[in-house]
This record gives structure tokens, sequence and C-alpha cells, in this order.
């Protein structure tokens, strides 16, 4: 027909690289020639099995550290008279609590991007809990934590990525809707044009998000600030430069609220946790999700035939399926076990 089906053996060298990332242990190859791996249910079978090992988690985590950027986290300096107690040695810190949060939440629990998005769980110690405002004696370890969930709802309400999408003085709605926009969205941004100045200083009285507005609300510059960054962007203004809560910037009230057209429905918030719960209930960031996770197991982007298979692993996810169950319904699809004959 149109599809050669891969053996046993293939497919535990694919299984393995996709969960383990590393080549098939001796059971699974003893599974493949024992023709274990011959069905789909046989498949399906040893993947939830492979998804139970902590070499599943490890490659979970991997993932995640690329989806959101954590080997950037902690790596932007701070002014050190305005944020003495955030240091450059507080970096791998926030990788790691990131990582921790990842492994707890979806790598070894049962819960997906939607929860990735929402859960308050954190984890802190003495160093990053007075920036949560958690009380408490903590030494250099990081210990699990619940958040304030007035304040504090998943991973981009962690200190690593505001602090990473941040100036050393100010908070940064551009590069925080920017990111957003293109790592929960996979909206295509357009790159800026050549010769931005930089944003101009804040003026007496005058908000962050007051200069952003009154320095993109304009010219070219609206066509991808007004409809896509600000609007997400502004939602994180509760939080400072290295991502402590604040109620008032420069002395005026933080304005967080704002609207954005999500699936095609104009949705609106005040502030990056109504934000999160609106993000966590999209299709349009199950569906970003579930490609880049098919990017990832398949070393490639998807093909145009392929298209439902995006939107079964979409629905799926939307449905409240976790990663793990994500990762093993991608393995008995046809376009695992088998391969094009052209």
């Amino acid at each position: 027909g149109d599809r050669i089906w891969l053996d046993g053996y293939e497919i535990a060298s694919r299984l393995s690289y996709a969960l383990w990332n590393t080549m098939p242990s001796d059971e699974l190859l003893a599974a493949a020639g024992a023709g274990e791996l011959d069905t789909e249910q046989g498949v399906l079978a040893w993947a939830r099995r492979m998804l139970d090992d902590e070499r599943a988690a490890d490659t979970i985590v991997s993932f995640h550290d690329q989806f959101f950027g954590v080997s950037g986290y902690g790596t932007i300096a701070k002014n050190a008279v305005l944020f003495p107690t955030f240091t450059a040695d507080l970096g791998p810190t926030l990788q790691a609590e990131a990582r921790a949060f990842v492994r707890e939440v979806v790598a070894l629990g049962d819960g997906g991007i939607a929860e990735l998005l929402t859960s308050p769980i954190g984890f802190v110690n003495a160093q990053t809990a007075p920036f949560y405002g958690v009380e408490g004696t903590f030494g250099e370890a990081l210990e699990k934590v619940q958040l304030d969930p007035r304040q504090r709802a998943g991973i981009l309400t962690q200190l690593g990525f505001l602090s990473r999408y941040a100036s050393q003085t100010q908070s940064d709605p551009i590069l925080r809707g920017v990111h957003v926009s293109l790592d929960v969205l996979c909206i295509d941004l357009p790159p800026p044009p050549n010769g931005i100045p930089p944003l101009p200083g804040i003026g007496e009285g005058q908000t962050n998000r007051q200069r952003v507005e009154d320095s993109t609300g304009a010219g070219a510059c609206r066509n991808c600030h007004v409809p896509f960054i600000n609007p997400l962007g502004f939602a994180f203004e509760h939080y400072d430069a290295v991502g402590q809560w604040r109620d008032t910037d420069n002395g005026q009230p933080v304005d967080a609220s704002d609207t954005y057209e999500l699936d095609g429905v104009r949705v609106s918030y005040d502030g990056a946790i109504e934000l999160s719960g609106l993000l966590a209930e999209s299709a349009t960031v199950h569906a970003c999700y579930s490609k880049k996770w098919f990017e990832y197991v398949f070393g490639r982007a998807p093909a145009d035939v392929e298209s439902g298979v995006l939107d079964d692993l979409s629905n799926l996810s939307k449905g409240g399926a976790g990663v793990r169950e994500l990762l093993a319904t991608m393995t008995t699809l046809d376009t695992f076990r088998a391969r094009p004959k052209e």
C-alpha cells in the first residue's frame, strides 16, 4: 500500500529514543524479538510501561526545558541597588525550581499543559521564598510549597520566567508578551524592523505600562503590539523585574487588565492568573503544545496530510489528557509505527 510498517526492532528503537532519549534496553529488544511490538496494543502497553520509568521523566523535563527556555532563567542581571538579594548565583536555583515543578506536575503526575499554566505549587528555598512572600524556615534545598493562588498560577508566574523576560530595573511586557505568543500560542510574529530605538525613561507619575503603550501604540509598531504582544504582556504587570508581586508601579496602581482574541473570541481578563486560566482552556494553546510534542518525538515538522493527527492530539489534550497519556497515544499512530512508501 502507501506505507511500510516498521518491524519490532525498528519500533523498539523509535520508542526508546522518543521516550527515554537513548538506545533500547536489552529487555525492550527481547520484546521486539518476541513479537510484542508487532501490534498497536503491544506498542501501547510497552509505551505505558516505559513512561513509568525515571528515564521518561527526564525526557519530559528536557522537552519543557526547551519549551520554556529554562536554561535562560536567572541569566539577566538586575540592578543591585533595587534588588540587592537577586544575585547571579540564583540562576541554578531558578532553573531547578522550574524543572522540579515540571517533574511534579507532568513527568510524575497526570497533568498536561493546563496544569503547567495553572498549578499554584512552587519549590522554594531560603533565597527564593522571600521573593514569593512565603514565610517559614528554609535551607538551601528546594521545598514544595503552596503559593498564594491569588498571585501565582503555573510556570509563567514563577520567578524564573518573569525575571528572564524583564530588564535590569523594570518588568518587560513586550518580551513577556512575545514569548507567550511564540511559545504558548505558536503565533508566528514577524521580526521587528531594524533601527527601533530603546524605550524612553519612565516619566514622573507614569507607569511602565503607559510608557510601553505610548511607544508602541502608533505607526508600524501597532500592527503586532496592539493586537498580539501588549495585551498578553500587560497581564504580568503585577510582577516586577525579578518576579515579585506589586500592587503599585511608580506610585500608581498597577493595571493588568486587557482583552485578547483567543480561539476567535474576544476575552477579557485582569492579571496573569485570569489570563493563565483562559490559556489553559484554549484550543489554540493545546494545538500548539501538541504540535511541539509531535516535532520533538518525530524530529520534524508535521506534514500537511498529518493535520488530522494533530487535531486528534490537540482534542485529547484539551479533553484533560496529561503529557504521559499524550505520548502514549502518539506511539499508536500509524505515522509512528510506519513510514511512507515514498
